[in-house]
């Protein structure tokens, strides 16, 4: 049972990814040129706009509560479909993950749960676009219940690259500074605790 449900899921997250990538075409913003690094009260603003689903400095990843456990669901070629986050009582966070064809991540969804069991609020969806070659991300759409967040990498003439951040409502803009570009292949899970790859 616990499998079909799961199946559905996954089948149903695929097809709303595919409908929130649209929704995405032309929306991201025009980036500033004048490229200010985060300020404290930036770096809070994207806290708050996360919502406690994931960071984006140094590094994409995503948070799990402090004190959890992760199980990995794959699919038949061994590919993570999903996560489950959850406590000895039950499971309070998961996370579907979507690849068209290909080994990388391009749509991830983040749902919360209650004790009860049922959905908390709004999921937080990101959708990742590559390079031409397919091999690293270069932006991020995500939606999240406090908003929307745009974010570009790009490489600088020294090598390093950095992050160019748009937070709306609001159209906050800043750079986030030497960022290590994710190839959206294993997910990385944070906690208090340290780093967990999927």
């Amino acid at each position: 049972m616990r499998l079909v449900s799961l199946f559905c899921a996954v089948v149903a997250a695929t097809f709303a990814g595919l409908a929130f990538a649209n929704s995405f075409v032309g929306a991201f913003p025009a980036q500033r040129a004048s490229r200010v690094a985060a300020s404290p009260e930036d770096l809070a603003a994207l806290e708050v706009h996360s919502n406690g689903h994931f960071t984006l400095q140094p590094y994409f990843a995503l948070l799990r509560p402090e004190g959890t456990h992760v199980a990995y669901n794959r699919n038949h070629l061994g590919r993570v479909m999903s996560i489950d986050i959850f406590t000895a009582e039950r499971t309070i966070r998961q996370v579907l993950l979507s690849s068209v064809n290909s080994e990388r991540i391009y749509y991830i969804e983040m749902r919360d749960f209650s004790q009860s069991g049922e959905l908390i609020g709004t999921a937080t969806i990101v959708e990742l676009h590559y390079d031409e070659s397919n091999e690293k991300v270069v932006s991020y759409g995500i939606k999240t219940s406090r908003g929307r967040i745009f974010a570009t990498v790009r490489q600088n003439d020294d090598g390093a690259s950095d992050m160019d951040v748009t937070l709306q409502p609001g159209h906050r803009s800043f750079t986030l500074k030497n960022v290590q570009p994710w190839d959206g292949t294993d997910i990385l899970l944070i906690s208090n605790a340290g780093a967990i790859a999927a």
